[in-house]
């Protein structure tokens, strides 16, 4: 059983493949057996260029472009894939320099005159 902290490994079937659609700077490692990786294409549309590549197990590539990679294995493999952290949103960081300037004209208010 795997633990669940960890990211999703794929399993490819010997003579399968599997596609997905992975953002820029997503790893993927080869866990078990031999994969052949086509890669985002580089150019416009169908005249670019496909680049292939072979992971062996303990092997590792990082995309650098977005877009299809598909997983072809001539014996069952596994592939482990590693999707970037997802950027923050610009809500969380506005509110919280919203949160900082409160905070720093509430302590420069001078206290209040009593009578």
């Amino acid at each position: 059983m795997t633990h669940p902290a960890l990211p999703p490994e794929y399993r490819v079937a010997a003579r399968a493949s599997h596609a997905e659609y992975l953002p820029a700077g997503t790893l993927l490692i080869c866990t078990e057996g031999q994969l052949d990786v086509t890669l985002p294409r580089i150019g416009l549309g169908e005249a670019g260029h496909a680049p292939r590549l072979r992971l062996s197990p303990g092997d590792t590539c990082q995309l650098e472009d977005p877009g299809w990679v598909r997983c072809d294995a001539q014996v069952s493999s596994r592939v482990r894939i590693l999707a970037p952290a997802a950027a923050p949103g610009w809500l969380p960081s506005l509110l919280a320099r919203v949160a900082r300037r409160a905070a720093v004209l509430r302590l420069a208010r001078p206290p209040a005159a009593t009578r």
